[in-house]
């Protein structure tokens, strides 16, 4: 049996790095040094239907307390690392104990990016979306009626969008870029996510920042945008981005690089440290990148988990595929998948779900084999029509606005690799789903590519990579 192994972090890479350790046999001793309260939890939920007090925490969570005891593994709860003695092999914590350890495991996370003080960002009403704590306050203030300003049109903003509406709030959404999900999506995802928005009433400013916020009593009650203008609010949540949590690795002399930067195998440069997740900077395709993702999290923990028990087989790292409960996709669009021609997904593990494209207008004319099997419970079938099909079209003049298993059905040909977002009518899609999806043109021959030749639609391919249970 080896020495022990201390786990620098609760959430979702320091659940699936001890939880894959103990699913090889390995029985190492094992100590989870964890921030929060409560024992690692789902955090895409808290943007929907946590939010939406529809989700309860004792449901988000990975494991009860039992399982721990049960596999032998030590958490501390409500504690931190404060320092690292690499020399020693020891960490302090924050109630004043040490930990000795053979092996160290940093799954800190990131941490969301806040307002400057400056700008009225410590004002009373101003949130983030990081941990239940975050949810539970903000789910406070979400009183119908109420007007809310979501700075930022990344993925989070969004989604707090589509939940604040959902909850009969009034919603502006600001984006300084060009357009909203520019960093992650294509122009043509950002088009229709942007008319779905847009048709439930959310305002969207895109090249529009925000100049500061404006207070009374500690309170903040109205914003002056960057084109001059001023308009009232009672809530603002702010979507701006993460930062890694690589301090702690830089105070302990290890090498960071906007996280900590790690090898094939979630070596830090310390051959006995390792880093996942979030926080870790990884290798791909000769540059260094961070990937802020669920996907990533689980399968880079599970090939640290590998390489401790023995393994010598590298990370791979790949984007998520239409059956991923994950929030964000990768930190470089070229990381996308490569698809197969007139490729079907691989049928559901258990408790997954599966869907399928198809064009407006279209729907699925045989039996939906998730619904049959019981692994889809129509929860988002389409109204009127029943449930059709893995995805159904409704609306007029063939505007796809179906709300199906996964996702709104849309156009192949408008699509590229990105996410689209819950109906805000319907409400968010159960444990936090959003699908990528690959155009049309990527499922096309190069040959038919260059010529610009159309050929029938293509059933979407999902990407290879390892399942994941609901």
């Amino acid at each position: 049996m080896s020495g022990r192994l201390v786990v620098v972090g609760g959430g979702q890479a320091a659940f699936a790095l001890v939880a894959k350790l103990r699913a090889l046999k390995d029985m190492r001793p094992i100590t989870v040094v964890a921030a929060e309260a409560s024992l690692p939890y789902q955090r895409p939920p808290l943007s929907k239907k946590y939010l939406l007090r529809e989700m309860t925490l004792d449901r988000l969570l990975y494991r009860p307390e039992a399982w721990y005891a049960e596999h032998e593994i030590d958490i501390r709860l409500s504690t931190t690392v404060t320092r690292v003695d690499r020399l020693a092999k020891q960490v302090a914590l924050s109630d004043g104990s040490m930990l000795t350890y053979e092996t160290l495991a940093f799954a800190t996370g990131a941490t969301p990016r806040r307002l400057p003080a400056a700008v009225g960002g410590d004002l009373a009403g101003v949130f983030v979306v990081r941990d239940f704590r975050d949810a539970d306050r903000l789910a406070e203030e979400m009183q119908p009626g109420r007007r809310v300003l979501v700075v930022g049109g990344g993925y989070i903003g969004l989604e707090a969008a589509a939940v604040a509406r959902t909850s009969g709030l009034e919603v502006t959404v600001i984006e300084m870029a060009d357009r909203i999900l520019q960093r992650v999506a294509s122009a043509a995802t950002s088009a229709i996510v942007r008319e779905i928005h847009r048709s439930h009433g959310v305002d969207i400013r895109e090249r529009t920042g925000l100049h500061r916020l404006i207070g009374d009593n500690g309170r903040v009650t109205a914003a002056e945008l960057s084109d001059g203008s001023v308009i009232p609010v009672d809530i603002v949540i702010v979507g701006i981005g993460v930062a890694a949590n690589d301090a702690l690795a830089h105070e302990a002399g290890i090498e960071t690089a906007n996280g900590i930067v790690v090898d094939s195998h979630g070596r830090t440069s310390d051959p006995t440290i390792f880093a996942m997740g979030d926080c870790a900077v990884l290798p791909w395709e000769g540059m260094r990148i961070r990937l802020e993702s669920v996907q990533n999290a689980v399968d880079q923990a599970e090939a640290v988990a590998a390489v401790l028990a023995g393994s010598t087989d590298p990370y791979d790292p790949k984007p998520w595929s239409l059956v991923r409960p994950v929030r964000r996709q990768t930190a470089d669009r070229r990381l996308r998948p490569r698809p197969r021609r007139n490729a079907r997904p691989p049928g559901p593990a258990p408790g997954q779900r599966l869907g399928l494209v198809f064009p407006p207008g279209q729907t699925d004319r045989g039996r939906c084999d998730q619904r049959r099997q019981g692994l889809c419970d129509g929860e988002e079938a389409s109204r009127g029509g029943g449930h059709a099909g893995p995805f159904a079209a409704r609306g007029s003049a063939g505007r796809p606005e179906g709300i199906a298993c996964i996702v709104a059905a849309m156009p192949p040909s408008a699509l590229q690799l990105g996410h689209i977002p819950s109906d805000p009518l319907a409400g968010p899609l159960p444990w936090g789903r959003q699908a990528v999806l690959t155009s049309h043109a990527q499922t096309m021959p190069r040959a038919e590519r260059r010529s610009g030749s159309e050929s029938p639609p293509q059933i979407f391919s999902p990407t290879r990579g390892r399942r994941q249970a609901a």
